[in-house]
């Protein structure tokens, strides 16, 4: 079988179009750029300092996220069916997702964009201008711009042109480019803080400010540059990364699973309150983390249930054999990892969500192949 870099060609149809065929990583179609940029970006994630950053980010989110929803249940709860205490019904999805890019801009921009708290005053009638900031409209065109590139990927040209379908179009790729030029800014302006810095002792551990520096004198991570890429990261690299990291990190499917599974729900609470000794005022440390080893098995049995991409596509750069197919140069090549998280020969009742089946304390039969799970295409997306 031939190398992975001669499947690592991505078919360009429609990301010219978008500025992204040769830039971050999800559609990136140059190959020294891309493992260049997933080097990076591998190192800075992994990073333990960037964990514990984001752990310690988190952590506050939810300190701030429980005062909110106190003062939500005092202004607006009610007594229900005799209870001591009163409570409120909320909308979850619309909370969820201020939740989640709260927590994912935080962690990777250090950038606090207040959504939470400015729904809450928009729900709670205190923003009385019911004006929108930047960043929420950031979230909202992001949900937006994140079917942009599906559909230039999709659609011909000659379809997408059609009159009223190239309104639409249209309509996408402008909040694409939008989203794009509010992460260019917002690399920008930290670019010109951290010139300001001269100890990069000073400088936070957070994501962009480790993708920025490396392979600078500033570089808080030890440098990883390759033959083919000693340089730093352009603002546009950074910026496309950035992007990407907001609109593949807002949406979840974890609490979706939890909720219709009350027993895994119980038995989360439970290693949770083992693990924090039952107190409501406990802080979570980057350390804690290895001590959640079922929460950890539940995230996993999330990622095979709904994968972060449901399929990856490949262009075949030469003619090549796998198994007892002769597959010829030019043929585009999809890997559908739905179904390979969701086949009986390698997974046991596959269609059943049961997170016990990453516990290594778990009996021989629920042990699984590594390489059966793709959830961020396995080393080659």
């Amino acid at each position: 079988m031939t190398p992975t870099k001669d499947y690592f060609v991505r078919v360009r149809n429609g990301l010219d179009d978008l500025q992204k065929g040769n830039i971050g990583i999800l559609f990136n179609a140059d190959f020294n750029s891309w493992s260049y940029v997933r080097k990076v970006f591998n190192r800075v994630a992994g990073s333990p300092n960037a964990l514990r950053f984001a752990v310690k980010m988190v952590d506050n989110i939810f300190q701030d996220l429980e005062k909110i929803w106190n003062s939500l249940i005092e202004e607006q709860g009610q007594f229900v069916n005799n209870e001591q205490e009163k409570s409120v019904e909320i909308d979850f999805v619309s909370w969820s997702k201020r939740i989640f890019a709260e927590t994912t801009m935080i962690q990777t921009a250090r950038q606090h964009p207040n959504v939470l708290s400015a729904y809450y005053n928009r729900i709670t009638n205190r923003d009385l201008d019911n004006i929108q900031s930047i960043n929420e409209e950031f979230l909202d065109r992001l949900f937006i711009a994140t079917d942009c590139v599906q559909h230039y990927l999709t659609i011909p040209p000659f379809i997408r042109n059609l009159p009223i379908i190239n309104t639409y179009s249209n309509y996408l790729y402008e909040n694409l480019m939008w989203t794009r030029h509010y992460a260019y800014n917002l690399v920008k302006d930290r670019r010109k803080e951290i010139e300001n810095i001269e100890d990069k002792e000073k400088l936070s551990p957070d994501m962009l400010n480790m993708l920025l520096t490396a392979n600078t004198p500033n570089d808080i991570i030890q440098s990883i540059s390759n033959e083919s890429n000693k340089k730093p990261m352009s603002d546009e690299e950074v910026g496309d990364i950035i992007v990407e990291i907001f609109s593949e990190g807002i949406d979840a499917f974890i609490l979706y699973n939890v909720g219709n599974n009350p027993d895994v729900e119980q038995r989360i609470l439970d290693e949770i309150e083992k693990v924090f000794d039952y107190r409501t005022d406990f802080k979570i440390s980057y350390e804690d983390l290895n001590k959640l080893v079922y929460v950890e098995a539940v995230i996993k049995e999330v990622l095979r249930i709904r994968p972060v991409t449901s399929t990856i596509s490949r262009f075949l750069k030469h003619s090549d054999k796998v198994d007892e197919y002769n597959i010829p140069s030019s043929t585009q090549l999809a890997i559908n990892i739905v179904s390979l998280h969701k086949n009986q020969n390698y997974w046991k009742e596959p269609t059943k969500f049961s997170p016990s089946r990453f516990l290594a304390s778990s009996n021989n039969d629920e042990t699984y192949n590594k390489s059966t799970l793709m959830n961020f295409g396995g080393g080659i997306l």
